[in-house]
């Protein structure tokens, strides 16, 4: 398996300039290498949850649609570190200490 780190935030672009590069990459290296891919960290601003919900869902479409079922999943780092204790920027949890809606992207939808 081939795991991948995708951080939009760190280079300064919203993802949706950067996630056709994420799926040529997915494909590329499921092909290229015969394994499966999976995106093993990924990560977007606390602050933006609605945002980062659509990354998300966006992210799993793209792990998803890699030829031959190859695309295991998706793993968000480090949701629960809610900025107003850990200071991490890219949580999913609010300052309430409940996961924000960015969450919900991971709900399974029966396919």
């Amino acid at each position: 398996m081939i795991g991948l780190s995708y951080y939009p935030y760190w280079i300064k672009k919203d993802y949706s300039e950067t996630i056709a590069d994420l799926q040529f990459n997915l494909n590329d290296m499921a092909k290229r290498y015969n394994k499966e891919v999976m995106i093993v960290e990924c990560g977007m601003s606390w602050d933006s949850p609605t945002a980062c919900k659509s990354f998300l869902t966006d992210i799993i479409a793209k792990t998803k649609a890699i030829a031959g079922g190859k695309g295991l999943g998706v793993f968000y780092w480090e949701p629960e570190g809610a900025r107003s204790w850990s200071r991490y920027a890219l949580s999913a949890w609010g300052d309430d200490g409940k996961p924000t809606k960015a969450m919900d992207a991971f709900l399974w939808d029966g396919n």
